[in-house]
């Protein structure tokens, strides 16, 4: 979207496109003083007096009718004089219309179905909807540069906001003059859809084309797999060689076939497919013992539970072709075709395994009981919400009889399109929930402030990276973390920054008016990414008080192991700590400790802070 600066508290807030007047964002304090503005002029209109200067009022008038500024747009990487040639039929245009370009604005292999991922156009909208473009016209080779959006009023849409901001677009490459007329404007709104038409018609082709070479025994992207290797073939059929991992072929008249890769590999692909079915190894038991035995993963990833059950499901392991799995037309998001249009080619190509041991893997993992339908999952999760009355993924996860949330997620998109499916409505408010977020952060924000007035007034240096992260003296990395239990397991969870010196982390689901503190030293702590603990003692032995947690900040190196024993070596530099009466007026009472709900979770980057 567009992004406008605030012209009252100047910050950058995005906008709607079509929100072409917008010049204030939605603060308060901002709206109060647009609308003060706003009855100002019109009190001086009803008295026949002059208006207040507008801010946007140019003291110097500069001529910009003969400023312009070009477009130029190329689908593929492939098209790398497309934009030359674009410019160089612009330069004609303005050279003739006695222009001069300005500025340029490029979107170099980007697709014009949507406006997502084109920054050169967002850019130019965003320059034309501020006011801030020093030119007055826009020119674009043709109508399909600006884009070949599906919806056709979508590409007007955005000339409109040009035209409506003072500034015109011309197309220079076009037999019409956009000039508002009747006739170019049904010439352009032809032109629009045409250009939209030329996009469907190529994605049906293109996929017509792709089923056709594998019905021919060619590969059509993807890589080769592990015990596999992809060969070039040219327009003969003779091999010009292998085509390595991360390598394209050169000429487009050349195909790439599959073809069994070395003999230890195709070996081990055979003992994988052996551990599966005749020991009955898990996917996560063959994962462990290829590496333990040191196997070379395949090139571009390594061995995970997905790698190896790609080898035990794909049915190229069997020299067969298959594509159009799935398919993401013009860009509206992956689809999972149903099996009857997917296209095969058997026997394309020698296979590593023989299809009876193919179809025994197959076999057992339709037997796994977690292999249930769209209908089955949609039911079990109707059942669970009439029992317990609300769904969640913790309670998703522990319940018996019920696939993993993240399969209803993989299946559906999230949890909540699976409970639309099953008809489930879950009663939660988000919008309450989202309520009580920003009141969780604005509590944060009101604590990180009074830490860093008190390490300020001791005399430490403290320079704010973030909102919830600062650096104390010349090298003490602080972040402010939360710490919460998880709903219905009863652990405790919080997230761990990397290269962080000490964590301050305040308890968010006790809903006590005051939060209570604890102080970690990531390196002490059991994991990199995630601290779990079952036992309140185990927590409660990094519990210490405001004053406390201000030293322990100011001098984190010289106190070393005995920072969290609960008792930290803290002498009677303590007592001198300058407190102010307001601030401990707001945190904790005198040999009180902190006390809060607030959810907080923090990254600190040391290499950015610094």
């Amino acid at each position: 979207m567009p992004i406008i600066q605030c012209e009252s508290c100047g910050k950058d807030v995005e906008i709607p496109a079509h929100r072409t007047t917008q010049r204030y964002c939605s603060a308060e304090a901002c709206q109060k003083k647009r609308n003060r503005l706003w009855h100002t002029r019109m009190r001086s209109a009803a008295r026949n007096e002059p208006a207040l200067p507008s801010p946007d009022t140019v003291e110097v008038a500069v001529d910009r009718t003969t400023h312009a500024a070009e477009y130029v747009r190329m689908s593929t990487e492939l098209q790398r004089y497309s934009v030359d040639n674009q410019q160089a039929r612009i330069r004609i245009h303005a050279a003739l219309k006695g222009l001069e370009i300005v500025k340029t604005y490029a979107d170099e292999g980007k697709s014009g179905l949507h406006l997502h991922g084109r920054t050169a156009l967002q850019s130019l909208l965003t320059d034309v909807i501020n006011g801030s473009a020093e030119y007055t016209v826009v020119l674009v080779y043709d109508v399909s540069r600006w884009g070949r959006f599906q919806d056709a009023d979508e590409s007007a849409h955005y000339e409109f906001v040009c035209r409506q901001a003072g500034i015109r677009v011309e197309y220079c490459a076009e037999p019409f003059a956009n000039d508002g007329s009747a006739m170019s404007s049904i010439v352009k709104s032809i032109k629009r859809v045409m250009a939209g038409e030329y996009s469907r018609e190529l994605s049906e082709k293109v996929c017509a084309a792709q089923a056709r070479i594998v019905s021919l025994g060619f590969k059509v992207g993807g890589r080769a797999g592990f015990g596999l290797r992809r060969y070039l073939v040219d327009d003969k059929g003779a091999v010009r060689g292998e085509l390595p991992f991360g390598q394209q072929k050169n000429f487009q008249s050349d195909r790439v076939v599959l073809a069994l890769g070395p003999d230890e590999e195709v070996e081990m692909v055979r003992q994988i497919y052996r551990w599966f079915t005749e020991e009955r190894l898990l996917y996560a038991a063959i994962t462990r013992r290829l590496i333990s035995m040191g196997i070379p993963p395949p090139p571009g990833s390594g061995w995970t539970k997905d790698v190896v059950r790609g080898i035990l499901t794909n049915e190229k392991y069997v020299g067969t072709y298959v594509t159009h799995r799935t398919s993401n037309r013009l860009s509206t998001g992956k689809i999972r075709n149903p099996p009857e249009r997917w296209v095969k080619k058997e026997g394309a190509f020698p296979g590593t395994v023989g299809k009876p041991i193919f179809e025994a893997a197959r076999d057992r993992i339709a037997e796994w009981p977690n292999r249930y339908s769209d209908d089955d999952m949609t039911i079990r999760l109707r059942r669970l919400y009439e029992k317990h009355g609300r769904l969640t993924h913790d309670l998703v996860n522990t319940s018996v009889d019920m696939p993993h949330s993240a399969t209803y997620t993989y299946r559906f998109g999230s949890l909540k399109k699976a409970c639309e499916a099953a008809g489930i409505n879950p009663r939660r408010d988000r919008a309450l929930c989202g309520i009580a977020i920003y009141a969780r952060r604005s509590e944060l924000v009101q604590f990180t402030t009074s830490v860093i007035h008190e390490l300020r007034a001791c005399g430490t240096l403290v320079k704010q990276t973030s909102e919830k992260a600062l650096i104390a003296g010349r090298d003490a990395i602080v972040t402010f973390a939360s710490i919460n239990r998880r709903a219905g397991t009863g652990k405790w969870r919080f997230k761990i920054p990397p290269n962080v010196d000490l964590i301050v982390a305040i308890r968010t689901d006790r809903g006590d008016p005051e939060p209570e503190i604890f102080l970690f030293r990531p390196a002490e702590l059991p994991s990199a990414q995630t601290c779990r603990t079952d036992i309140d003692g185990e927590i409660d032995a990094y519990r210490i008080g405001f004053a406390e947690a201000i030293y322990s900040i100011q001098h984190w190196r010289s106190l070393g192991a005995n920072l969290y024993t609960g008792q930290p070596s803290m002498d009677t530099s303590l007592q001198s700590l300058h407190l102010h009466p307001d601030t401990l007026s707001k945190t904790c009472n005198p040999g009180e400790e902190l006390v809060s709900d607030v959810v907080v979770h923090s990254r600190v980057v040391r290499d950015v802070a610094v």
